[in-house]
């Protein structure tokens, strides 16, 4: 049955706005103004490819994107509200984010590794007039109901886009909205890094209520042809990247790591971007040594700051465990508690500002406590810890929520996390602090491998201060993941200290 998820949907106009002397030419600049200069330019050419192998040029994309954004229209949806999509991974999601940017109303996508109580959480704080999908309107009934007038694209790049949560590693998420200016910009920096043109055909296989939604849109905005996939498949990874003459896609370091246990050749795939976690050197090796023609990309970004850095191909050897440098306006500073900036090399708050980052908090759970010099300056924290090097480099030590207390010394998980990954046959880790009398925690190692627990010492004896090395190994079937597939420290440990060893 058709209907309104609340009786008052919220509106997030409020959160949106121009600054003064804002040019109506700038305020052209929105996602699907940038989607219908490719569709002029060649409105013949293939621009998307579903899982069921459907094929969409340009022309007949934009026509079900307008269909989609009338049929929205005449169920009521209006600039500012949101619509949830709860549609698992279905290729739609990428048409119906440019109706409803073409409408100027509010793109939600929920998870499918949500749990309903979870869903229903996220739903209840972001109040949107329409569910589309499970437990709402299906995707038939909007267009059934599109017809009359043609919508009138919504052209305010100040307007509100798309409402991001947080990956919840540290309790409940939080809600942020991002403005459509924001998705603009991501797109740019994206052609401009990884030189994205028309010849491009990238592979979708990551979840589409995350990142991977924002790296197909930069391929449609050139010309070029995304190519849709309902899950990432180690076993079909490269073969499907050879038979479709793939040239980029993105992924997370645990796909990598699958993909590579699976033989294949990939000769067109030129650029690969990971994000999510850093690559272990070990896993950089192995995948370069084995396609040397690939330019590999590392970007580090957060719900809060968006895309912060990027670590480019001519760096990945020689910066290893940085996640790069700053790009597209946006700005790094690491400083510590009263918000100052520390000398190079210290470890300190990571802190974020530019055109990519969210515009407002708009849910219950309060944003990260920042300095109030800082917070008045615009910058953002996602709670990470690092440090930038001398020529700008930045490293993730960890999230400061995360920091194992042992003993009195510190204990960063990433950095044990890295050298045992760098194990082949460790497939996931994660470290975390576990209560201690003596020492207040003692750090325990979980993992997923045939790895033996001797071993793992050895390697982190080679590798490690005493202090750093694990005094506890759980060897286990999985890991538990927060909803955008991280692996999550907090639900790992809450498992073990509640007494469940196997999770």
């Amino acid at each position: 049955m058709l209907h309104a998820v609340t009786d008052e949907p919220r509106n997030y106009l409020k959160y949106g706005g121009a600054p003064m002397g804002q040019s109506e030419f700038h305020r052209l600049f929105v996602p699907y103004r940038q989607f219908q200069i490719a569709v002029r330019r060649d409105p013949n050419k293939l621009a998307l490819v579903t899982p069921q192998d459907a094929h969409y040029s340009y022309a007949e994309l934009d026509e079900l994107v307008r269909t989609l954004a009338s049929g929205m229209r005449h169920l009521g949806v209006q600039p500012g509200e949101a619509v949830c999509a709860r549609l698992g991974n279905h290729w739609i999601q990428v048409p119906w984010f440019l109706a409803l940017m073409r409408i100027g109303a509010v793109f939600m996508s929920i998870s499918k590794y949500l749990t309903d109580a979870e869903a229903q959480y996220q739903l209840q704080q972001a109040g949107p007039r329409l569910v589309i999908g499970e437990g709402g309107v299906s995707i038939d009934d909007v267009i059934a109901a599109a017809g009359g007038e043609p919508v009138v694209p919504y052209g305010d790049e100040w307007g509100p886009s798309h409402i991001r949560f947080s990956s919840g590693t540290t309790g409940k998420p939080k809600m942020m909205l991002v403005l459509q200016r924001a998705n603009a910009f991501q797109s740019k920096v994206i052609e401009d890094v990884m030189n994205v043109d028309e010849h491009d055909r990238h592979m979708v296989v990551g979840p589409l209520s995350h990142a991977a939604l924002h790296f197909a849109l930069p391929t449609l905005d050139v010309g070029g042809t995304v190519y849709m996939k309902e899950a990432f498949d180690k076993e079909m990874f490269w073969t499907d990247c050879a038979r479709l003459g793939i040239t980029s896609s993105m992924v997370v370091p645990t796909m990598v790591t699958a993909a590579l246990g699976r033989e294949g050749e990939a000769p067109t795939l030129r650029k690969l971007v990971s994000l999510g976690a850093s690559l272990p050197m070990a896993v950089k090796e192995r995948l370069l040594g084995r396609f040397p023609h690939l330019d590999l990309y590392e970007m580090y970004g957060s719900s809060e700051c968006g895309p912060c850095t990027w670590l480019l191909p001519a760096d990945q050897l020689r910066k290893p465990s940085s996640c790069g440098r700053a790009y597209g306006g946006q700005e790094i500073l690491v400083a510590d508690d009263a918000g100052d900036p520390v000398p190079a090399g210290t470890i300190a708050n990571i802190y974020a500002r530019g055109p990519m980052a969210v515009s407002a908090y708009v849910g219950e759970v309060a944003p990260p406590e920042i300095p109030e010099k800082l917070e008045a300056e615009g910058w953002r924290t996602a709670g990470d810890v690092g440090f930038l090097d001398e020529e700008g480099y930045l490293t993730i030590a960890d999230r400061r929520v995360d920091l194992i207390l042992s003993g009195g010394l510190n204990v960063y998980p990433a950095e044990v996390e890295a050298v045992l990954s760098a194990m082949n046959s460790v497939v996931e880790v994660a470290v975390i602090g576990l209560p201690d009398e003596y020492w207040g925690q003692v750090v325990a190692a979980c993992y997923v491998g045939n790895a033996q627990e001797e071993e793992l010492i050895a390697l982190c004896r080679e590798q490690l201060a005493a202090y750093k090395i694990p005094r506890r190994f759980f060897k286990l079937d999985a890991l538990l993941h927060t909803s955008n597939g991280k692996v999550s420290r907090r639900l790992v440990r809450e498992a073990l200290t509640n007494g469940a060893p196997d999770l």
